[in-house]
């Protein structure tokens, strides 16, 4: 983050930068959220362990690390192609990460007496460029669709029409119910 700072014409030193943010009790922290069900199992399995030879012997979760082992693998090699494709994409290839975030309630109200008013859920799809041009959000809410396939599909239409390349890259988290299914290929497909 300091150095996106200093490249947009940021003044000060990193240490300066650093006290700021704890003066405003800023921390930075790897988001739980962003576990998959396999590192997260895995984690908490293991938090109090730091070596193998802690973890029983006869534990199924311990007996899956070899799954584990592989999972990570397999994450490490797709963050590489990630990293590659995004510094090596053509001049017509457009790339996006895309990923829904979590549901926002409107109005945003912390007052007691306003917690038991009904509020609207709104929904974001995110989609970051990591080509040159603006990224793109998405907003919709309860009343208008969902988070189903049919629901989400849309934006990625929209981010499609926001592309002026002929080739679009979307690199998308692994909700099934959401990125991986034939209403999205369809959508994408007649678009």
């Amino acid at each position: 983050m300091y150095n996106n700072f200093k490249s947009k014409g940021g003044q000060g030193c990193y240490e300066t930068y650093r006290t700021i943010f704890e003066k405003q009790k800023i921390s930075f922290g790897y988001p739980p959220q962003d576990d998959c069900d396999i590192c997260g199992i895995f984690k908490v399995h293991n938090e109090n362990d730091s070596e193998e030879s802690h973890m029983p012997a006869d534990c199924d979760i311990c007996l899956g690390k070899v799954d584990y082992d592989d999972h990570i693998r397999r994450a490490n090699e797709a963050r590489e192609e990630y990293r590659s494709m995004s510094s090596g994409s053509s001049e017509d290839t457009d790339i996006f990460t895309a990923d829904m975030q979590k549901i926002i309630l409107l109005p945003k109200m912390t007052t007691k007496q306003h917690f038991f008013i009904s509020r609207l859920v709104v929904f974001n799809e995110t989609f970051a460029r990591l080509t040159d041009g603006p990224d793109l959000v998405v907003l919709w809410h309860e009343a208008i669709a969902g988070r189903n396939a049919a629901d989400v599909a849309p934006s990625y239409l929209k981010a499609m029409e926001s592309s002026e390349k002929d080739h679009i890259v979307f690199w998308a988290d692994n909700c099934a119910a959401q990125n991986k299914n034939w209403t999205l290929y369809t959508a994408m497909a007649i678009a």
